[in-house]
């Protein structure tokens, strides 16, 4: 999603949230089976203008883009170490 320039949720048990959802500036995030904390961020989402739904969503697509090959690669050789 992010690589997609849009505006995330995700839950906070998702390991990929640490790396691309940057809390309140591209998305937000919830605990996992908290029905209130998924309602609260839905609404934020809903109620933000398009102006700052385009806004998170670049952020978004600036997060993705700074995982190139090079820093694939280079997070693939420091696991195997």
């Amino acid at each position: 999603m992010a690589i997609l320039g849009l505006p995330m949720l995700c839950s906070n048990a998702v390991g990929a949230a640490t790396r691309f959802l940057e809390e309140g500036q591209n998305g937000y995030s919830f605990p996992p089976e908290d029905k209130a904390a998924i309602k609260v961020v839905l609404k934020k989402l809903m109620q933000a203008t398009p102006k700052e739904l385009q806004q998170m969503g670049q952020h978004s697509k600036d997060l993705a883009a700074s995982l190139t090959p090079k820093t694939w690669a280079a997070t693939l050789l420091q696991a195997v170490k």
